[in-house]
């Protein structure tokens, strides 16, 4: 299955759209991902990278979303997932994590 027009928008726009919106990103990220078969979260890891410093929660929250709800086990998700809870005031979190 090919991605729709929004997931295409998504994966290209997602490092622009999380620097002025990241709350609104994160939220459309998670809805389409549950809609979809064929979203991949992978794509829009280069926006997740970029997220401003007090905005970390936000993509804290997509990668939380991608690890618990998805299922997902890749690399890449894990990596900056443990990454942003390294660089947050989550300390719980990451030791539960780790």
């Amino acid at each position: 299955m090919a991605p729709n027009d929004q997931e295409i928008l998504l994966y290209r726009y997602t490092p622009v759209l999380i620097r002025s919106e990241p709350s609104g990103t994160v939220s459309t990220l998670i809805s389409v991902a549950k809609k979809s078969q064929t979203f991949d979260p992978l794509k829009v890891i280069p926006g997740l990278m970029n997220v401003p410093q007090n905005h970390r929660n936000e993509a804290i929250k997509f990668e939380k979303f991608c690890i618990d709800e998805l299922g997902r086990t890749e690399k890449n998700i894990h990596n900056l997932y443990l990454f942003h809870l390294a660089e947050s005031d989550r300390e719980d979190e990451l030791i539960r994590y780790l």
